[in-house]
C-alpha cells in the first residue's frame, strides 16, 4: 500500500500566514469580525451536511 504523506505543519503555515497578510493594521474588532464570519460559516456548513445526512437516514 503506498503511504500518503500529509504536511500538516506546512498547511497550517500557509493558513496563519495568509490570514496574518489578510488582518495586518486591522484592529481588534475588525480581527474579531473576520473570525465570527468565519465560524459563521462554518457552522452553517456543519448544519447542511448534518441536514442532508439525516435525510439519507429517514
Amino acid at each position: 500500500m503506498e503511504k500518503i504523506e500529509l504536511k500538516t505543519n506546512d498547511w497550517v503555515r500557509q493558513i496563519r500566514e495568509a490570514n496574518y497578510q489578510l488582518l495586518q493594521g486591522k484592529s481588534y474588532q475588525e480581527r474579531m469580525a473576520f473570525y465570527r464570519e468565519g465560524s459563521d460559516i462554518l457552522r452553517l456548513k456543519i448544519q447542511e451536511i448534518l441536514r442532508k445526512k439525516a435525510l439519507l437516514h429517514q
